[in-house]
């Protein structure tokens, strides 16, 4: 196998009901290939459910993106006061820059941390 990084996106941020969270600034994507490994590492605490985006951006100041025009890495659902974390596999769209959201969907408030697994070929 080849080299592993993480890369934290969100760490312990919390999600209001209904609401969403964006990274402030884009990740430079230009170190990685496409025979590159992709893993979301997704924990969260509270009683909503979370769904994470991301966007693939040509520049450094990405633009602002709505969930359904962002490609969908995977559902996070947590219970009341039980934490949980997923791994999900998924393949960015490679290009210069990645944007990053997640949003709470319609239950209660979350905590969330993220981080981006990376294995590099």
């Amino acid at each position: 196998m080849g080299l592993t990084e993480s890369i934290s996106i969100f760490s312990s941020r919390a999600i209001a009901k209904n609401a969403s969270i964006v990274l402030a600034t884009p990740l430079n994507m230009g170190r990685y290939g496409p025979s590159d490994k992709f893993k979301a590492d997704i924990s969260a605490s509270g009683g909503g459910n979370v769904s994470l985006f991301y966007r693939g951006c040509d520049v450094s100041d990405g633009t602002f993106f709505m969930p359904g025009t962002a490609s969908n890495i995977g559902i996070q659902k947590s219970s009341a006061r039980v934490a949980s974390r997923d791994l999900y596999d998924f393949t960015p769209v490679l290009m210069p820059w990645m944007d990053f959201k997640a949003k709470e969907l319609n239950a209660s408030p979350v905590a969330l941390s993220v981080n981006l697994i990376v294995t590099k070929k």
